[in-house]
């Protein structure tokens, strides 16, 4: 069973490879996190502290260090030929090895055979390899996070301090990989403190003491609170040379520290006085979590500069909506919308899941339904108790709730941490409801037949649209073409030609009429698709409609006529559209973007005779 798996894994993750291998960025000229880390992974010391990659004028490595020095691996393999592959790679790197390691930790608690379905249901996702060409550092997050729990359940015998340590290190480089990487250490501590929980059921006390500390502990953070906020607040502006336009930041931020801190000393005496075995452990963990913490934030001299950029970049959602980039909100959204808009609701979340992972969404959902009911109705024998059921439900939840409590943006992206608590439930479904597993089986192969129709047709068609653009062109035999000067062109002929400079003629126009003969190389026309969402000259006039003669032809559809390629790009995309929160909210909350505006997505070459 795991030879199938490790074979279709590797085998996709090389078909993915192979496919993007003259991957463009998604705009010319460094502006592009993704070009701007390939960059500063060439300039970086493996050996220099971390925290020196921020010095790099153009370097965008906040909250992702550990992806960009890994970059530096990689881009050692890779050749620097101002190609996007050495990003890709690395995400289809890690995505294969959470594969594998996912079948580890599964086949620790179920069959083989039902380890083998829930690590296929991960491994045969279109959401990680579509993650993978687009932005993939989730995924190395991802992997490091499944590392850690892998050391933590098998911390025992001789190798248990070395392997507690280690777990606590993976958890914190988990977290300095991705920016939306904070789910995955607070699902490491819920994860290892059932597990705890449930190795210190046989020796705790009655629980009074513990509610007696804890009472008091809640008592007197919320004191805290009231009492000494507004002071704390002063104090860490102070200490970290914050402008008073952070106070919100860094008073949220006090609220937190006076509220866990008396909640973590009362469990730390409770530890000392009844569980010191299972508090060992704990510190073990935290060894581990505070040597990497070190290793991002040191050197001592620039260790509060370092400390007040995790500060500001934790929170980039308070600062960095891209809804702020839009004056009309009326003309653009059909209503106002609050200054501190973050997208979609509960019901994006839902609209979401639907669109990206079906398959995955309606097990979870089944699953779900069958523990919680089974028992009541006496159908189902589960070997968990109650509280464990519950656990398990919440763990599959806890993801959107993290993101939504603290204000993420409603990014594709963003939530694909999902994933791996959604198995959850399944596994257990799996495990003790008849039959469940043939239903798994026939949705896996759904999902396998959609995964790699989609990928091939479409997903990396769309990414591809510079690069298929230059095959083209060669395939044609066109050396000199015309086109538009815009920004509708940026993510398309623009990049095309900053990734293979000297290849063609480019010529300028206005106007069709302007052309006696030649191609014309027309980009996408679509204001709403996510390439031209913080464009200025979409924000403000549109679709591309400068040239009402070519209008009228994509409109008419009459376009396919005189057209002798087609070519898809992000605009024609309901997937790529997912990756704003603004085109997200646009597509499933608004149903702004019609057929025709993902008609639009697409880019032409046209022969005009």
């Amino acid at each position: 069973m795991f030879l199938t798996l490790l074979i279709f894994s590797v085998s996709a993750v090389i078909y993915s490879m192979i496919m993007t291998r003259k991957i463009c960025y998604l705009s010319p000229n460094v502006t592009t996190d993704n070009e701007k880390m390939i960059w500063a992974a060439h300039e970086i010391n493996l050996w220099a502290w971390p925290s020196k990659m921020h010095d790099i004028a153009y370097n965008r490595s906040q909250l992702r260090e550990y992806w960009t020095i890994f970059l530096v691996v990689v881009s050692h393999l890779i050749i620097r030929d101002r190609s996007d592959w050495g990003n890709v790679v690395l995400a289809l790197t890690a995505h294969a090895v959470s594969t594998i390691l996912l079948f580890w930790l599964a086949s620790l608690y179920l069959t083989e055979m039902h380890a083998f379905l829930i690590s296929m249901l991960y491994a045969s996702l279109l959401w990680p390899y579509y993650i993978s060409i687009y932005i993939g550092h989730i995924l190395l997050s991802q992997a490091f996070f499944l590392g850690s729990l892998v050391c933590f359940v098998n911390s025992s015998g001789d190798y248990e301090i070395p392997l507690l340590i280690l777990a606590g290190a993976l958890t914190t480089i988990s977290f300095f990989s991705s920016s939306a990487s904070r789910k995955y250490p607070v699902l490491f501590a819920l994860v290892a403190g059932l597990l705890l929980a449930k190795e210190a059921d046989q020796i705790l006390p009655s629980g009074q003491q513990f509610l007696l500390l804890f009472s008091i502990s809640i008592a007197i953070s919320f004191f805290g609170v009231v009492v000494f906020q507004k002071p704390l607040t002063s104090l860490i502006m102070r200490i970290l040379n914050i402008r008073a336009d952070h106070r919100v930041i860094v008073s949220n931020l006090s609220k937190q520290i006076l509220i866990v801190i008396p909640i973590f000393c009362a469990i730390l005496l409770y530890g000392y006085l009844y569980l010191p075995d299972i508090l060992s452990k704990i510190l073990l963990l935290f060894t581990g979590a505070i040597i990497v913490a070190l290793h991002i934030l040191l050197p001592f001299k620039t260790f509060m500069k370092n400390l007040k950029r995790y500060g500001i970049w934790l929170n980039v959602s308070n600062w960095a909506s891209h809804f702020a980039s839009y004056p009309d909100p009326l003309k653009t959204f059909g209503r106002e919308i609050p200054v501190d808009f973050r997208g979609g609701g509960w019901s994006w979340l839902h609209k979401l899941f639907i669109r990206m992972i079906p398959e995955l969404y309606f097990l979870w959902l089944a699953a779900c339904l069958l523990i919680t009911i089974g028992p009541m109705f006496n159908f189902v024998e589960l070997k968990l108790e109650m509280f464990e059921i519950v656990a398990v439900l919440t763990l599959s939840i806890v993801p959107p709730i993290v993101h939504y409590a603290t204000g993420g943006l409603r990014v594709g992206k963003a939530l694909f941490s999902v994933v791996l608590p959604a198995l959850l439930p399944i596994a257990i479904a799996v495990d003790v409801i008849p039959y469940f597993e043939l239903l798994v089986l026939v949705f896996l192969i759904v999902q396998i037949i959609r995964t790699f129709y989609l990928l091939h047709a479409h997903i990396i068609p769309c990414r591809m649209a510079a690069t298929i653009l230059r095959d083209k062109l060669h395939k044609l035999g066109i050396e000199k073409f015309y086109t538009y000067k815009t920004s509708f062109n940026d993510s398309f002929v623009e990049t095309m030609i900053y990734n293979f400079p000297g290849e063609f003629e480019v010529e300028y126009i206005e106007q069709m009429s302007q052309i006696k003969s030649g191609f014309l190389v027309v980009p996408q026309t679509s204001a709403k698709s996510v390439a031209m969402e913080t464009q200025r000259e979409a924000i403000v006039n549109g679709d591309f409609m400068k040239d009402m003669e070519l209008d009228q032809l994509i409109v008419s559809g009459r376009i396919e006529e005189i057209a002798v390629a087609r070519i898809p790009t992000l605009g024609n995309s309901k997937y790529f559209a997912q990756e704003s929160e603004v085109t997200s909210y646009l597509d499933l909350m608004l149903k702004r973007i019609s057929q025709l505006d993902f008609y639009r997505g697409n880019a032409w070459i046209v022969e005009i005779e």
